[in-house]
């Protein structure tokens, strides 16, 4: 399956790389990663904090390097934009993945040069503590740079400007 992406024809195979980051750098709790955070000076949101307190915020005990790429819904082919499951759904048919939990605070950690706007973490929700399916976003709103969490519903619309992070497998 090939899709129109950035005028060329596109499959997973070259997808370009926006980011590469590393997971499971040393951190043996999300305690010590949101203890990162704050040593930084990076600022988290409300939410965004109480997802990294919940059982599916799963810190990766290897350390694994994940090519990350950058889609909107008009990427890869919903030209009206779609919903989450569609979004996911669609990336899985062009080899995609959805990135683990850890991605977002880690890339809020590994990187200085957030995009403007706002990027999508491509992830398995996490359920807030008030039954919320969440997915972590990060926020440039002028010079300020966020972590926070967004809804996580299958059901959600997303348009064609949302900017998604997912990984490209290395094959």
């Amino acid at each position: 399956m090939t899709i129109k992406q950035f005028g060329a024809e596109s499959t997973y195979r070259n997808w370009p790389i926006w980011k590469t980051i590393k997971i499971g750098t040393g951190f043996a709790s999300a305690s010590e990663l949101l203890a990162a955070i704050g040593i930084r000076g990076l600022k988290i949101g409300d939410w965004a904090d109480d997802m990294l307190v919940m059982p599916e915020f799963v810190i990766n005990l290897e350390e694994i390097e994940l090519d990350l790429v950058v889609v909107s819904a008009s990427d890869i082919g919903f030209e009206n934009g779609a919903r989450r499951d569609q979004i996911y759904k669609r990336i899985e048919e062009f080899g995609l993945e959805v990135c683990p939990c850890e991605v977002g605070p880690q890339l809020y950690l590994q990187y200085d040069d957030k995009a403007d706007g706002e990027i999508l973490i491509g992830m398995n929700p996490i359920v807030s503590s008030i039954g919320v399916p969440r997915v972590f976003y990060i926020a440039r709103r002028g010079s300020e740079i966020r972590l926070r969490s967004y809804f996580g519903r299958p059901d959600i619309f997303w348009g064609t400007r949302t900017k998604w992070v997912f990984v490209r497998p290395r094959r």
